[in-house]
């Protein structure tokens, strides 16, 4: 399981909120981990995987992380050189 799905499942499909104030961080920070637009810090991680309680795959969250980068990197490839 990844980190939005994490959200979703303990704090239902609008737990942004939740999930930031359960997590100590702010609401901005949650939602750019959530849609896989910033990864965060090694400290952060140790706190998430920890309140996750196991239940995030950091494997799978990383993996699916990268591929949404790559996949944006190629988009403003292809915008640069139209």
């Amino acid at each position: 399981m990844i980190f939005s799905s994490w959200v979703d499942s303990k704090f239902g499909p609008r737990g942004i909120k939740k999930a930031a104030d359960a997590l100590g961080e702010p609401y901005k920070t949650v939602l750019y981990w959530y849609h896989l637009d910033r990864w965060p810090r090694v400290e952060k991680i140790e706190v998430i995987v920890a309140k996750a309680e196991g239940a995030i795959d950091l494997d799978a969250w990383r993996r699916a992380f990268l591929k949404r980068k790559h996949s944006q990197n190629g988009k403003k490839t292809t915008e640069k050189s139209a």
